[in-house]
């Protein structure tokens, strides 16, 4: 029987190359010689009996789901998209899940919603907590990192209107910060998907909102020093698979050697803890639903106040964070799990891929 990991290439002008973090963990129990298999493919593979961890989000086509009779699945640190649960659990799928009960949820809000359909999950986290076995933190005189750093930001289609008068309001925030503003505006270059970031004043307003709310934290020394990453690739700059999955390893890479890293990605925050890199996570209401469930107690957690910025106590800024162990557990479970069935050695499986 072969090994496969889950992939999800790109499907149009960017990815979250988050995706290949986690077809990295995977690949950690499947080996390199791992078959590819896509993740929106799955209902059509025919590649022969292949043991699949089938660990990520699901999915863009709902329809496409169960996989093929090919597929042998270990369902851990699974996730689902509540939008589209209604459209996910057809009573084929329904049926097919409960035969590999419980299913390994990447979140407790998966568990919940599993549960709404009768079908007994538990929560495993995040696959991505096992990237300890090959990424480790180093001492080094790096930058601290911000990674894709929550703040409220234009929307696609935001009236010019409503537009401007949010800009105007930061206006005397950046006059009084011009120096520091005008900095970040020049490092911002690289979150390139965020609505508008081309437009000069707009990447401006980008950078005097992300002071307003993040200097009482860290400070404007430590704003101007960082080095700022996003997850969103481009699809041109990663034109192959390889390619992507090369992004993702450089980026597992740099945050081995940063100090700390600042970020409201899951898919860096719990690579950062599974590599014991201290991490900050900034957690929004409006970020984390559906998402974070059980994952905010491995974490250390800033939240923001009632104006909008993030809140520190007693006024003092944050600098490295404590590392946390709570994982552990979790990522222990994880590779016994993925070492086990990874282990087996069959050579049928029944339509639907239950292994006989």
């Amino acid at each position: 029987m072969k090994r496969g990991i889950l992939v999800c290439s790109a499907k149009g002008a960017r990815k979250n190359i988050g995706d290949y973090m986690q077809s990295i963990a995977a690949r950690q129990f499947a080996g390199a010689d791992a078959v590819h298999v896509e993740r929106e493919g799955m209902w059509r593979y025919d590649g022969g009996p292949t043991k699949l961890i089938m660990n990520g989000w699901f999915m863009h086509y709902p329809e496409r789901f169960p996989p093929s009779g090919d597929i042998s699945p270990l369902f851990v640190s699974f996730h689902l998209y509540p939008k589209k649960a209604d459209a996910f659990f057809t009573e084929r799928t329904v049926a097919y899940l409960r035969r590999f009960e419980p299913i390994g949820c990447r979140s407790t809000d998966a568990v919940q919603l599993l549960g709404r359909y009768g079908i007994k999950g538990e929560y495993t986290s995040c696959l991505t907590l096992t990237l300890g076995r090959t990424y480790h933190h180093k001492d080094t005189d790096d930058p601290p990192v911000f990674v894709d750093p929550f703040f409220r930001r234009f929307k696609r289609g935001t009236g010019l209107f409503r537009a401007c008068a949010r800009m105007l309001r930061v206006v005397p925030h950046a006059l009084l910060h011009f120096a520091v503003v005008a900095k970040l505006a020049g490092k911002f270059r690289v979150f390139h998907s965020w609505a508008g970031i081309r437009i000069p004043p707009v990447r401006w307003y980008y950078a005097a909102e992300f002071h307003r709310v993040y200097a009482q934290a860290f400070g404007d020394d430590v704003l101007c020093r960082a080095e700022y990453v996003t997850h969103s690739v481009r699809s041109r700059d990663c034109p192959t698979e390889e390619a992507m999955f090369a992004r993702a390893d450089e980026l597992l890479r740099r945050y081995e050697r940063a100090p700390y890293v600042v970020t409201s990605r899951l898919h860096c925050a719990l690579p950062c803890i599974a590599m014991e890199t201290p991490v900050w996570v900034p957690l929004h209401p409006d970020f984390t639903t559906g998402r974070y469930g059980g994952n905010e107690e491995l974490m250390n957690a800033v939240r923001f106040g009632p104006d909008g910025r993030l809140s520190v106590a007693d006024g003092k800024r944050l600098g490295v964070p404590p590392v946390r162990t709570e994982y552990r557990e979790y990522s222990a479970a994880l590779s016994r799990r993925c070492e086990q069935f990874m282990e087996w050695r069959g050579e049928e499986t029944s339509e639907g891929g239950e292994v006989q």
